[in-house]
């Protein structure tokens, strides 16, 4: 696949989801490599991992607009153990419209590597 095709399934990809214009936009503007990232492989289990959340429509082109660099972390290695630890932390089992919130006040949090000590 050529550079602009993966830019073109990318943008078609984001479409698909309900992103718009101006946010697919943004999100490039904000994370340029996003555009040749494989959509199978790369940006569908995040954007599942997103959805499984509750973080969907509306809120989930608002979320990635401006957050784009959560397209650039691991599922396994930085997303999932980074979730899991706030949900220990913050969310402690509430609604999951909390997640939006919490990830587009505080993305510096999927963009590190969580580490919670407990005494059990």
């Amino acid at each position: 696949m050529t550079a602009i095709q993966l830019c073109e399934s990318v943008v078609d990809f984001f479409k698909s989801i309900g992103f718009t214009d101006a946010q697919i936009q943004s999100a490039v503007r904000n994370v340029p490599q996003i555009l040749l990232a494989d959509v199978e492989k790369t940006l569908k289990p995040k954007i599942q991992l997103l959805q499984e959340l509750g973080i969907t429509g509306s809120d989930l082109g608002r979320l990635l607009s401006t957050k784009a660099i959560i397209l650039t972390r691991s599922v396994e290695k930085i997303l999932k153990p980074c979730i899991e630890v706030l949900d220990k932390v913050l969310i402690n089992g509430t609604d999951n419209g909390d997640w939006f919130r919490v990830l587009r006040r505080c993305d510096w949090v999927v963009t590190q590597i969580p580490s919670l000590e407990t005494d059990s």
